[in-house]
């Protein structure tokens, strides 16, 4: 028996002729090839209208798997788009890193070669201190016996100085005694003397050389002899 499920909700006239119609067929069927054919027949029939719409849906399965294998497939060629990219710059960090590493040892062994150089260069320095520190020591050993010799030479031009001095004070005292010159004239002529005594050369050397300045004395006493 051939049965069509009808929506009498939407169309209850629609629902009628369909049962008539299907009752018709079913009728007509039945008289040419008798009815259990025409059973037979109609329930393949429906058989084959499931399976058609289990097909249907199953070739809706397919679509849908094809979309996504059509979407996996381009994300997979973006993938290894990136990925042959990323290998591309891994390759020129490595290489950078090669040409950094060969710089490095370049370097390494430029500063070995120079600190060998300086090295040998100061190898000497203690000996040189050393020939300096007792030269510098020869010097003020030299210095400390010249600085004496001068102050002895200092010490005999003053008491040379001195000498001449005490002579002419002597001169004029007797002069003064004498009764030839006087108390000022004699006073006059020592203070020429130490006038001329401390512009001449001597007395610059000595006024370098000596510690302490010169004693000078612009008065006289008179002694008589």
């Amino acid at each position: 028996m051939l049965n069509v499920t009808t929506n009498d909700a939407n169309n209850y006239l629609l629902s009628t002729i369909v049962d008539k119609l299907t009752t018709a067929v079913h009728a007509t069927v039945a008289t040419e090839v008798g009815e259990e054919t025409a059973n037979q027949l109609l329930t393949g029939f429906g058989t084959i209208h499931s399976q058609m719409v289990k097909a249907s849906d199953g070739a809706g399965q397919l679509a849908d798997g094809v979309a996504r294998l059509h979407d996996g497939a381009v994300t997979l060629h973006e993938g290894t788009t990136q990925l042959s990219a990323g290998a591309g710059e891994l390759y020129a960090g490595q290489v950078r890193l090669r040409d950094g590493a060969n710089a490095l040892s370049t370097g390494a062994s430029q500063l070995n070669d120079g600190l060998g150089q300086l090295k040998s260069k100061i190898a000497s320095l203690p000996a040189d201190s050393q020939k300096l520190a007792d030269g510098a020591a020869q010097v003020a050993e030299g210095n400390a016996t010249l600085n004496t010799k001068v102050q002895d030479v200092v010490r005999q031009l003053d008491a040379a100085d001195q000498g001449l001095r005490n002579r002419v004070v002597a001169s004029n005292g007797r002069l003064m005694a004498a009764g030839i010159i006087t108390q000022a004239q004699a006073d006059s002529i020592l203070a020429d003397f130490d006038t001329a005594a401390a512009s001449a050369p001597a007395a610059d050397a000595k006024g370098k050389f000596s510690p302490t300045p010169r004693r000078s004395s612009n008065s006289q006493t008179a002694r008589p002899r």
